[in-house]
């Protein structure tokens, strides 16, 4: 039960990976969502690099980027593709 309960505190699943989260991805053209995605990583940016390839920088005016939401944590990262 101890090994059990420091395997969740590391944030390891019984095989030794680390654990995923489940992120909501929306694919946005200014205001208008493109599309909705659904991606598991261990951190956003993993997540967002099963929906499209990067380099990733954070969104500041780009007309086409994603937002991407932790739905547990409740945490929203905006990103954008730098050749965009």
């Amino acid at each position: 039960m101890r090994n059990l309960y420091w395997s969740m505190k590391l944030g390891l699943e019984h095989g030794g990976e680390a654990m995923t989260t489940k992120y909501h991805i929306d694919e946005m053209q200014g205001e208008k969502l493109l599309a909705l995605h659904i991606a598991h990583g261990t951190s956003a940016l993993e997540a967002m690099n099963k929906v499209t390839a990067g380099p990733f920088v954070i969104r500041t005016v780009q007309a086409h980027w994603f937002r991407v939401v932790d739905q547990c944590r409740r945490d929203v990262f905006k990103f954008a593709v730098e050749r965009d």
